[in-house]
């Protein structure tokens, strides 16, 4: 399953457009609590983030930008 969090104050019609973009079709949730900002805000990370946990809670992939493709390349080899 793949979930994109957005940074508080985009709007949804911003997050389609994103979407829409990059041909990106699994979900994007707002984080309009800032909770997940706050998660990686004192590690130094910054938006965009990518990362890829496996089923036993392992990250398996991070990276500090959008790197088309690479998650799901990942992800792929993961379920191989």
């Amino acid at each position: 399953m793949f979930i994109g969090v957005a940074i508080p104050g985009d709007s949804k019609a911003q997050i389609d457009t994103f979407k829409s973009n990059y041909g990106i079709e699994f979900d994007i949730w707002s984080d309009i609590n800032s909770n997940f900002q706050e998660l990686v805000a004192p590690g130094g990370r910054m938006f965009p983030l990518e990362v890829v946990i496996d089923q036993e809670g392992k990250i398996r992939y991070l990276e500090n930008d959008y790197v088309k493709g690479e998650a799901v390349k990942v992800v792929q080899d993961l379920l191989k």
